[in-house]
């Protein structure tokens, strides 16, 4: 157990690597992108960084799993900082790009063109 913490900590939270700033700046984009699935054809998805969220997550399990283990300052505050909002933003984004999916797969042609300025502003 201590060398996998140790491990993780090097691997995540390396307080020379890691600073308030680097963090701030993984929150700083689009969550919501297009993607061309073919030529005609584009959906929503979801663009939380990864990184940002394997963070979160193994913050969240070492302070359950273990009291033994110190965590980092800098990404244990931006943990309690950001985790919740981030947690139901993810949660609300997911939410959209699902329901706009189906709502884009179920359209067939005639309903495109019927929507077409509709879904040009959603798409904007």
């Amino acid at each position: 157990m201590t060398a996998q913490h140790a491990e993780w900590k090097r691997q995540y939270l390396d307080e020379s690597v890691v600073t308030v700033q680097s963090l701030q700046n993984k929150l700083n984009i689009a969550v919501l992108t297009q993607q061309r699935v073919d030529r005609r054809r584009e959906t929503l998805k979801s663009s939380f960084k990864v990184d940002l969220l394997e963070m979160f997550t193994e913050i969240y399990n070492w302070k359950k799993t273990s009291t033994l283990f110190s965590i980092p300052e800098i990404p244990n505050n931006f943990y309690e900082k950001h985790h919740n909002q981030q947690a139901v933003l993810r949660e609300y984004v997911m939410l959209v790009v699902r329901a706009y999916n189906k709502i884009k797969e179920s359209m067939d042609s005639k309903h495109t063109v019927l929507m077409s300025q509709h879904m040009a502003f959603l798409d904007s």
